[in-house]
């Protein structure tokens, strides 16, 4: 009996162990969802990759949401000339980029200028989107 309540108190830690010590996993979503409008496709040719927005145009107020593989790279970000940027690491195949807009400022709709260097080459293109119509853009890897 008292072999049985040891087994189970030890039984009881290692599980509580092994639960605490793992990490979440982050759900990786590489299909643009449908309610993104698809505005373009490129191509890389390494898996790490950088990406950075900016407005190339008159700061005009526009407010975003980015998002890479269905994961929130930066939210509620106003958009001004200056680069924000991103490392991130493409899965095989497909991958993408979009924005949500919060605020279209006083020039609509947003339109985020992005640059993509994966470290031989850097390829730019702009994303437009409307507050409930967001757009992206597929990454091929």
């Amino acid at each position: 009996m008292k072999n049985s309540k040891i087994l189970i108190a030890v039984f009881s830690i290692v599980i509580i162990l092994s639960t605490s010590c793992k990490k979440d996993k982050i759900k990786v979503i590489t299909q643009l969802p449908a309610e993104y409008s698809n505005q373009g496709t490129i191509n890389v040719a390494n898996k790490n990759i950088s990406i950075c927005i900016y407005d190339n145009s008159v700061e005009d107020g526009d407010i975003i949401d980015l998002w890479f593989n269905g994961i929130a790279l930066i939210e509620n970000h106003e958009l001004t000339i200056a680069e924000k940027c991103f490392n991130v690491k493409l899965e095989d195949g497909n991958n993408w980029i979009g924005i949500k807009v919060d605020n279209e400022g006083t020039n609509p709709p947003a339109s985020v200028t992005v640059k993509v260097n994966d470290g031989t080459t850097e390829q730019e293109f702009d994303i437009d989107g409307e507050i409930d119509q967001p757009g992206g853009y597929i990454i091929k890897f």
